[in-house]
Formats: structure tokens, sequence, C-alpha cells
């Protein structure tokens, strides 16, 4: 279960993210020059919120999961894309993405716990979120420098996506820890009754 949770982020997350850079990689020039530096962050960031946040949806619990994890993943990713852009504009280097990359991160997996009420489960989420979105987004900014150009974005895009969405997918599995045990136990009372 907790395999799929990962697997299911990472997928998830990694497609959505290759189109986002692929938005980049092929309409940057755009994006920049008409929306400037921080409106095309942001853009970017309002792609990837309303293709991944239905996509991870389906890593949720119960009916009408989806629909009700959208408006939290949204305010979530939100608040960890506006920490990573004031990080990267006060430090416009790799110690502005490295900040914004881990206080980002903590701030999304805040907003997660307080969304599922899986307070007990912070230190887990926060280990798997940064471990994730650490690699992905640093693996792809080498992968970047290597290849340069529009594969380089598309790989960073996809390295990006499969580890922040493992991450995104092992946080949400942490979280819903309480409520897969109170639905065994409800079930389990059933057939015993």
């Amino acid at each position: 279960m907790w395999g799929s949770s990962v697997m299911g982020g990472a997928l998830g997350s990694g497609s959505v993210s290759v189109l986002v850079f692929a938005s980049w990689a092929y309409a940057g020039k755009w994006f920049y020059g008409n929306l400037g530096e921080a409106g095309a962050y942001l853009a970017w960031a309002l792609l990837f919120i309303g293709g991944a946040g239905g996509l991870l949806g389906r890593l949720v619990i119960g009916p009408g999961s989806a629909q009700r994890f959208c408006g939290g993943f949204a305010l979530a990713f939100l608040a960890y894309s506006l920490v990573w852009m004031a990080a990267w504009f006060a430090f416009p280097d790799k110690l502005g993405e490295t900040l914004g990359a881990l206080a980002g991160t903590a701030v999304f997996g805040l907003l997660l716990c307080a969304m599922f009420q899986g307070w007990s489960k912070w230190p887990s989420v926060l280990a798997g979120l940064a471990v994730g979105n650490v690699i992905g987004y640093f693996l792809g900014d080498a992968l970047h420098t290597q290849y340069g150009g529009s594969v380089g974005k598309l790989l960073w895009g996809a390295s990006y996506g499969l580890g922040f969405g493992a991450g995104i997918g092992h946080a949400l599995h942490a979280v819903q820890t309480g409520l897969r045990e109170r639905l065994a136990d409800a079930t389990e009372s059933r057939r015993r009754s």
C-alpha cells in the first residue's frame, strides 16, 4: 500500500511536471516576456496545481476524496511555490534554491498535516517530502546542466516531478494512517457482527 502510494505520487506528479517543464522548454520566452519572471513562476505553479491535484487526489481515501483534496493541495503547493520564489529572489543562486526547497517543503508538509489532522506524522511527512523534493530537484538541475536546452529542461521536469511526487505519495500515505486504521476496525467490527 505504501509502495503504490509512492509510485502513484511519482507517476502522477512526474507526468504533470514534464508537461509544465515542456512549457518552459518550448514557450519559456513567451512566459518570461509576457508575465515577467515572478509571473512565469506563478503561472507554472498554477499549471502544476491544476494538473497534479486531480491525479494525486486519487491517493486520498474516501468518497469524493479527489475533489476534497484539490483545494487543500492547491493551497499547500501555492504556499510552497511562494516560499520557494521568495528564497530564490532573495538569493538567486544555489543557496536560494536550497533554502526555497527546504522551507517550501516544510510549509507544504505542515499544510498537508493540517489538512488530514496528521500532526503525529509530521517527522515522517517532512523527511519523505524533503528527500524526494531535494533529490528530484537537484538531480534534475544536474541533468539540465549536463544536457542543456529543451532535453535538459524536460529531464529536469521528469526528475523533479518523480522525486517530489514520490515524497508527496509517501506523505499522503503517512497522514492517512489513522483513517486506514479506523476503516480496518470498522470492517472488522462489521465482519464480527
